[in-house]
């Protein structure tokens, strides 16, 4: 059935032809106060642009130290300029030349170097700045000594510049508008591996035994990605069209490293292909840092790491997979380093994209549904940021702050913004504009308003109302949908209200909204323009519609309400024709837990649907529903499915039933199935069955030295639930020992619950605490908020007035808090 529908507003009727022209002019009408969009952000002034950075590096590691020779060409950017300032901190200066002369200088202002010239220099004027300095960085250098807690554990320094950070080992104008190429000569020790920006120019061995590595970066790039590691690695060498590809890796996960980032390759080619850019730099390296506080960080040519990127090939069986943040990373080389945000005020153009991409990579790799699944849960974060956090994606920010983002706004927002523009645009227009936005700033700087233009320019569409509502304002729509069939003119009216508060920063939206109406034989979609606060639309049909779906393949970022039958509901879950119309289908069936037509739908998706996510998300919404309506053989089906992930399902269903007739079942897993994820579920259904058969299968797994880091935290998990004290010396082993710190973790948890008064368990959290891991330290924090006593602030307070990061420090501080709270609250 192909009918032609019309569309009518307030039963005036408008072609539906036309509304593809509407929401290109009309739409520009002022709905709320626009955003002036040739205001600008400031971004960082300069006296003097660096053009080049050449840093000569030797280190102390016993004291934490670095002795640096900084040599930078210079251009006057300011007519009779008698003195400039870097930022500069953690240093002393020996000696400061501009052109040879010795030169005076100022280090009184905090954080800053004032350099007084020899002689005015005039807008254009080349100069040349030498300063040796001593650096002991508290920030943005970090020197990661072996940690007897941890087995094995390496020796390195790495650095981390963002946001401005760069400036505590190297005076510079930390600043993302500051470009320069850059070089790096270090001395290291002999058994140390070094990586930086760029590619290797020498490798020299030195009369006293240590090595001297020098790195250049010959392509322009910002302060802050400027970065050096060096440390005991092993190298993992591949190439992509004649440039060198490397990880780096411990001698003792390097099998797991390979595993681990083996889609690199995929996905630089997939990025240079759907952005007609080519990899841009000399050679790509991703590299692991213990004690890491992020993810990742996209420096230039070098990803730098947290360890907990590296995943046995077995537990990448269910899932876990480092391919996200490796793809998100990649993608900076593009957004981010190629072109980079003027300021931070537009620190979407780096994350937003590279979240984005971050997606279409997920898509590419594994499937339509998990690019739909990534584009859903950023909706979700961002929606449930915006909650709380008032800001819009463009914001104003304070000088000294910059690390004050509104984080799922830059990352999650905005790149649900970018799938929404999209849509609006099509696929030839967003990828010539992404192209011409890559070409055009290359190895410089650029604001959203230049991003916008791009996109202007490729569709000529004056995307300003777009750009308005979405990136410079706040909110998202919240539809309230409700249809009805009118038997005597044989019309579906669909009414849709726009319920959000509405101020000054947020109206109602403009948008065109795809509807999809289902017949017995036939589709029809179409799309209309929502832009008003109630409307309603009127379809003329031969029939009335199985099913009326409103943007069911999740265009527009939103809260919608439409209420439907269970029947209704049950049709889409079968019918649906976008993931998330499938996927809220399954959601609305799974409140629905006595209901019979909603178990046999949830059911049938279960076991037979083509999509795993699907399957998933079914067979995890039957655990709701009343035990009679489960049927045993459904329980086994599930915990037999090809994917591990519905396996898992299957395998929690088993407590749904009151029954121990899935005992044998579970033992054949926890012996024999190959995922990691299925064993434990195994094993935490049987600590809740079985006492005896958990603790023998339990003790086998903690007394074992090569078991999976997963299962061993499982198996502790299941002890500390039984509070089991019989495993007390094997955990306290794991808890100081075990090189995987989410064992580590797991361990401290048992210890701390069962034992919290304990001497030994107090220590060994004030030890991970002061050892600095990002996730470990953060974790023993928290527990010890929760846990410890009194006589334990003293020492959390003195770890405080070291330097472990503001992440960390937060959480001592709260945990601190906590201890205080419990002393002086009064007894029951």
């Amino acid at each position: 059935m192909n009918e032609q529908i019309t569309i009518f507003r307030d039963l005036k009727l408008k072609n539906i032809f036309l509304l593809h022209v509407l929401w290109i002019t009309a739409i520009a009408l002022p709905l709320f106060a626009q955003v002036d969009q040739q205001k600008r952000f400031p971004f960082r002034e300069l006296d003097v642009d660096m053009i080049h950075v050449k840093l000569e590096l030797e280190f102390d590691f016993a004291a934490h130290t670095i002795r640096s020779r900084m040599t930078s060409p210079m251009v006057a950017l300011r007519n009779d300029l008698r003195a400039f300032a870097l930022d500069a901190e953690d240093m002393t200066f020996t000696s400061v030349k501009i052109d040879g002369v010795p030169v005076r200088i100022d280090t009184s202002r905090p954080a800053a170097l004032t350099v007084f010239l020899p002689r005015p220099c005039q807008a254009g004027d080349t100069l040349v700045m030498v300063a040796e300095y001593q650096a002991v960085p508290k920030k943005g250098m970090f020197f990661i000594d072996p940690d007897s807690t941890n087995s094995p554990s390496p020796h390195q320094v790495w650095t981390q510049g963002e946001s401005e950070n760069n400036h505590h080992w190297f005076p510079c104008n930390d600043t993302p508008n500051e470009k320069v190429t850059s070089e790096i000569i270090a001395r290291v020790r002999q058994d140390f591996v070094t990586v930086s920006n760029g590619r290797l120019v020498a490798k020299r061995e030195d009369p006293d035994g240590t090595i001297t590595w020098h790195w250049l970066q010959d392509k322009p790039h910002s302060i802050y990605l400027v970065a050096f590691i060096a440390g005991n690695y092993v190298k993992i060498s591949d190439t992509y069209h004649g440039k060198p590809v490397a990880f780096y890796a411990y001698p003792w996960n390097i099998e797991d490293a390979a595993n681990s980032f083996s889609h690199t390759i995929d996905a630089l080619k997939y990025f240079s292909n759907v952005t007609g850019v080519e990899y841009p730099w000399d050679k790509y390296d991703q590299i692991i840092l213990r004690n890491f506080m992020y993810g990742g960080m996209e420096n230039t040519s070098v990803t730098t790491l947290t360890e907990h990127t590296i995943h046995s090939k077995r537990s990448e069986i269910d899932g876990r997979s480092s391919v996200g943040v490796m793809a998100h990373e990649l993608a900076h080389q593009w957004f981010g380093d190629l072109v980079t945000t003027r300021s931070w005020s537009h620190i979407w153009l780096n994350e937003s994209f590279a979240t984005y991409f971050e997606a279409l990579f997920q898509g590419h790799l594994r499937g339509q549904d998990q690019y739909d699944l990534e584009m859903m849960q950023n909706g979700r974060t961002s929606k449930a940021s915006a909650r709380s956090v008032r800001m819009p994606i463009v914001f104003e920010i304070e000088r000294g702050e910059p690390d004050r983002w509104p984080i799922a706004n830059v990352y999650q927002k905005g790149s649900v913004v970018l799938h929404m523009l999209r849509n609006l645009l099509g696929d030839r227009l967003w990828w010539k504009g992404i192209n011409l936005y890559l070409r055009r700033f290359a190895f410089s700087n650029a604001e959203t308003y230049d991003f916008r233009r791009c996109m202007e320019e490729v569709s000529s569409r004056d995307l300003r109302w777009f750009f308005d509502e979405w990136v410079y304002g706040l909110g998202y729509p919240e539809y309230v949908v409700r249809w009805s069939w009118d038997d005597e003119s044989s019309r579906v009216n669909l009414r849709v209200r726009q319920s959000q508060e509405v101020d000054s920063v947020t109206g109602f939206f403009v948008m065109p909204v795809p509807v999809v109406l289902h017949f017995a034989d036939s589709v029809v979609a179409r799309t209309i323009l929502v832009d008003e606060g109630n409307e309603t639309f009127a379809f003329a049909l031969k029939e009335r519609p199985l099913l009326v779906e409103f943007d069911p393949g999740n265009v527009v970022l939103k809260d919608l309400a439409f209420s439907k039958s269970i029947e209704s509901f049950a049709y889409q879950l079968e019918h649906g024709t976008g993931f998330e119309s499938r996927l809220t289908a399954i959601d609305s069936l799974a409140v629905r837990t006595g209901n019979k037509t909603a178990y046999l739908a949830l059911k049938a998706c279960a076991l037979s649907d083509n999509s795993r996510i699907l399957r998933r998300r079914a067979a995890s919404a039957l655990r709701r529903f009343d035990s009679e309506l489960i049927e045993p053989d459904v329980v086994r089906a599930l915990a037999s499915d090809p994917n591990p992930r519905v396996r898992v399902e299957g395998i929690r269903l088993m407590t749904a039933i009151d029954s121990g007739d899935f005992l044998d079942l579970a033992e054949s897993i926890i012996s024999g199935d190959s995922s990691i994820a299925c064993v434990t579920a195994a094993l935490k259904w049987m600590s809740v069955k079985d006492t005896a058969r958990f603790y023998k299968a339990g003790l086998h797994m903690l007394g074992r030295d090569n078991e999976d880091p997963g299962i061993l935290s499982a198996a502790i998990d299941g002890f500390r639930i039984k509070k089991d004290p019989r495993v007390r010396e094997l955990v306290v082993s794991l808890a100081e020992r075990h090189p995987n710190t989410n064992v580590q973790y797991h361990a401290l948890k048992y210890l701390a619950d069962l034992f919290p008064s304990a001497t030994e368990t107090n220590t060994l959290l004030l030890k991970k605490i002061q050892a600095g891991d990002g996730f470990l330290s953060i974790s023993a924090a928290r527990i010890i908020g929760k846990t410890g006593t009194p006589d334990l602030i003293p020492a959390l307070e003195a770890i405080l007035n070291g330097n472990h990061g503001r992440f960390l420090e937060r959480t001592i501080e709260h945990a601190i808090r906590k201890i205080k709270e419990r002393k002086n609250k009064p007894r029951e």
